[in-house]
């Protein structure tokens, strides 16, 4: 499990929803943020980028054709991602597996010894979260706020 640090605005702003909104509503706020970062996740695949813009290297030159995009072979790791929320938490999952049973998503977000890092996960090195998808949050979030001090 990866976990996301500053986000102490964001979590202070989600204890100030929570204190005025039922469990269903917070779980109806949680799914959306799980949503907003699940389509970053699936824009990385879209545009063969990592969320912070760096392109994704290219497959190493093979005598076989392959016009297919990158980490499309199957197609699991880019359509295979769920959002779970309660009241209290939002995870974003995928737990595609290869054939050899090793883990697809860790593998291609850091990188190992024969296959290049292609980073899908709106996360940097540090476990910050990229800026762009944070501000949302926050406008998102600030949003809800003021909708239910109304």
């Amino acid at each position: 499990m990866i976990q996301v640090i500053g986000l102490e605005k964001i979590n202070d702003m989600l204890s100030d929803l929570k204190s005025t909104l039922s469990p269903q509503a917070m779980e109806r706020h949680l799914n959306t943020i799980g949503n907003m970062t699940q389509n970053v996740i699936e824009e990385s695949f879209d545009s063969e980028r990592s969320p912070f813009g760096e392109v994704w290297k290219p497959r190493k030159p093979t005598k076989k054709r392959n016009d297919r995009k990158l980490l499309y072979k199957n197609s699991y790791l880019s359509t295979q991602w769920q959002t779970q929320a309660t009241p209290d938490e939002v995870i974003i999952s995928n737990n595609t597996k290869s054939p050899k049973g090793y883990p697809y998503p860790a593998v291609h977000q850091f990188g190992s010894k024969n296959v290049e890092a292609r980073p899908f996960l709106p996360i940097d090195e540090n476990s910050n979260l990229e800026p762009k998808l944070k501000e949302t949050i926050e406008t998102y979030l600030q949003n809800a706020i003021n909708s239910a001090i109304r």
